[in-house]
């Protein structure tokens, strides 16, 4: 699942801008740095807003997203496997689906808000702290139904939902749209006013 997804500034006048502020002489990474905030605080608003679905551990990905910035750009993104395709979603991936390696096994899938919140699999657990059943009866977010499914020895309370594979659509939260843009422009015109000043020796 190691996919990559860029986004890139190709509106002129965010280009044009930038340009300008470089031709005075300004180092650009503090603006970039600024942008890319806005960019994951954006991010993080759209992914808690989000209705539950797979289980989506929707907090952790907020929590990953890391800015990095250089003299020329900035990245905002996660390091976490899922993250990509929870943007982009299964249809970005050979074969359209998350499978599981091999063919034959199946792919675990956290049933409890427990379990997903500390990341745990059943390659954590040793075998008398989980049970494989042919048939459970399996609720994950809004999703319900009838599969084989590992479960707690002593409760029979379903821990991990065993599937062949996993669909879903990408849902966006890393975007780069017109109030981002607009934010862009802004946050350079005060940087390119501020550097002005400073060449012309007009500045406080």
């Amino acid at each position: 699942m190691a996919i990559g997804y860029t986004i890139e500034a190709n509106a002129k006048p965010i280009l044009r801008a930038f340009e300008d502020l470089a031709r005075i002489g300004a180092d650009l990474r503090p603006v970039l740095g600024q942008i890319g905030l806005h960019v994951r605080r954006g991010a993080q608003r759209r992914l808690r807003g989000r209705k539950s679905d797979w289980g989506a551990t929707r907090g952790m990905l907020g929590k990953s997203l890391a800015v990095q910035v250089d003299a020329r750009s900035v990245r905002v993104g996660s390091a976490l496997i899922y993250a990509a395709v929870q943007q982009l979603g299964t249809d970005s991936l050979p074969g359209g689906a998350i499978t599981p390696k091999p063919p034959r096994k199946y792919l675990a899938i956290p049933a409890t808000r427990t379990l997903r919140m500390r990341g745990v699999f059943p390659r954590d657990l040793s075998d008398d702290e989980i049970k494989f059943v042919k048939v459970a009866e399996i609720q994950i977010g809004r999703r319900r139904w009838t599969g084989p499914a590992l479960v707690n020895p002593e409760t029979d309370e379903v821990m991990f939902a065993l599937v062949r594979q996993v669909r879903f659509k990408g849902r966006p939260y890393l975007l780069f749209d017109h109030p981002e843009q607009a934010f862009a422009l802004s946050t350079i015109a005060r940087a390119y006013q501020r550097a002005w000043l400073k060449a012309t020796g007009r500045s406080n």
